[in-house]
Order: structure tokens, then C-alpha cells, then sequence
């Protein structure tokens, strides 16, 4: 037992076991590039969207974005992160896409840890909310 002011309870910890990148907007600088894809896109269909309120909605998944758009098409190019990432998720591999947690339910299972054991990287409230329903610790 410790002196005064001092307590006996055991904090547990968890060794952080994957790292979660959401790469878009928070390792790339590309949510105004993406904001404007879809502000262009829209207005090619006669849909004129102002350029803010479409930002404030990035890192939503494009399913919820745009109810009834077709599948967003955004591809990233992994060169020079060969050999450095171990495992990707992706809208493709979800039925929900963020704020709900399948996607990273997905990252989870692929790295092969529980939530307790990950943390995800993020930039959006929509990065935290996914991350926060599947149990896994946040930084933005």
C-alpha cells in the first residue's frame, strides 16, 4: 500500500496493436479537392451546391452525402506506401458506410486485433463517430 494520498488501484493498459488511418483529409490534403469534385459533378447534372456546404460534409461516405448518387468514385494511389500498410477497408467492403462502424469493424478484423488494441487517426466528426460505435480510441 502507498502513503497518503496515494491509491492501490491497478490501472490496466492495453498495448496499442494497429493504428487506423483514415487517409483521406487526415494523411493526404485532399478534402477541398474533394468537396469540389463533388461540387463539379453535381453542377455537370444541373445541381448547383454551394462549395461549403458540401465541405462541411466531407468524410461522410458518399452513400449518405448524396442519397441517391451512384458509388463515389475516388481512387487512391498507394505508391510509396508499399510494405508500410498491411491491410486497407474500404467503402467496397462495408454495407454502411461512416458515421456508422462497419468500417472500421472491418480494419479491426483485418488487423486482426479488438477495438481495445487500435486506435484510429482521423480529421472528420464523421472519423470519430465510426471509430467511437466500433469501441476503438480516437486522435484527430
Amino acid at each position: 500500500m502507498g502513503g497518503p494520498g496515494q491509491t492501490s488501484a491497478k490501472l490496466a493498459t492495453v498495448a496499442i496493436q494497429a493504428v487506423l488511418l483514415d487517409l483521406d483529409g487526415t494523411l493526404l490534403d485532399s478534402n477541398d479537392a474533394h468537396a469540389q469534385a463533388w461540387v463539379t459533378a453535381l453542377g455537370e447534372c444541373d445541381i448547383v451546391v454551394p462549395f461549403a456546404r458540401v465541405r462541411r460534409l466531407i468524410g461522410m461516405g458518399g452513400d449518405k452525402l448524396l442519397p441517391h448518387s451512384r458509388e463515389l468514385l475516388v481512387q487512391l494511389d498507394a505508391d510509396g506506401a508499399t510494405g508500410l500498410l498491411h491491410a486497407a477497408a474500404s467503402s467496397e467492403d462495408v454495407e454502411h458506410s461512416k458515421p456508422d462502424p462497419d468500417v472500421v469493424q472491418v480494419a479491426l478484423h483485418k488487423a486482426g486485433c479488438r477495438p481495445t488494441e487500435a486506435l484510429m487517426l482521423g480529421d472528420t466528426p464523421y472519423d470519430i463517430a465510426a471509430a467511437s460505435r466500433a469501441g476503438v480510441s480516437t486522435a484527430g
